[in-house]
């Protein structure tokens, strides 16, 4: 259980985290100073 790779992967943790990184931001984001950044960098993105 400890050395199964299927058990923590380096790959879905960090897709999860950079996809939930600008989304907390508008809801919470109090540690992250570059929250309005991500959020209009992401809107530009997106438009």
């Amino acid at each position: 259980m400890s050395s199964s790779p299927e058990d923590s992967p380096p790959a879905t943790p960090s897709a999860e985290k950079d996809s939930r990184d600008p989304v907390p931001p508008p809801t919470g984001g109090k540690t992250v100073p570059e929250a309005p950044a991500l959020l209009a960098e992401a809107r530009f993105v997106t438009k």
